[in-house]
């Protein structure tokens, strides 16, 4: 019924409809995160760290549909147990893999970080020169749409 309520809107209408329903849902979002890390908080007796030692055994026993969103679980709930750190929440980092060195391992120029390290005398895998994206603990030659360069 919403959806044939919707198409019979003037196309600005539609939009700010659509605008209020998504705003309604990140407030109901961020409720049902701030009442969960209050749950956390309680049972870890007001420990923000152990708090979030509790979150990620809970998910180990548990079987996650995919890594990625426990990943983002965990960063969510560390963000709002502790915003003081400033944590960058699933922002790609930049940097500019050079040539393999005859040692087996690649580093980045800029900041010297090891990027792929010779597991085995014939292994010959690489990751391409130039620019190379760390996302989460992976790395990717793809060009995501935000990123921060490394340091």
């Amino acid at each position: 019924m919403l959806l044939f309520i919707l198409c019979n809107l003037p196309i600005r209408e539609r939009c700010r409809a659509r605008r209020l329903f998504f705003d309604q849902a990140n407030k109901m979002a961020e409720r049902n995160l701030q009442a969960f890390v209050q749950r956390l908080l309680w049972e870890a007796d007001g420990d923000p760290v152990r708090a979030l030692g509790l979150l990620v055994l809970a998910l180990e026993k548990t079987e996650a549909r995919s890594a990625e969103r426990a990943q983002r679980l965990i960063a969510e709930v560390r963000h709002a147990l502790m915003p003081e750190l400033g944590i960058q929440r699933n922002r790609p980092v930049q940097h500019l893999a050079g040539n393999r060195s005859w040692e087996g391992a690649q580093q980045c120029l800029r900041c010297g970080k090891a990027l792929f390290q010779r597991v085995s005398r014939g292994d010959e895998r690489t990751l391409s020169s130039g620019y190379v994206y760390e996302i989460g603990f992976h790395f990717s030659s793809d060009q995501p749409d935000d990123y921060a360069p490394c340091r």
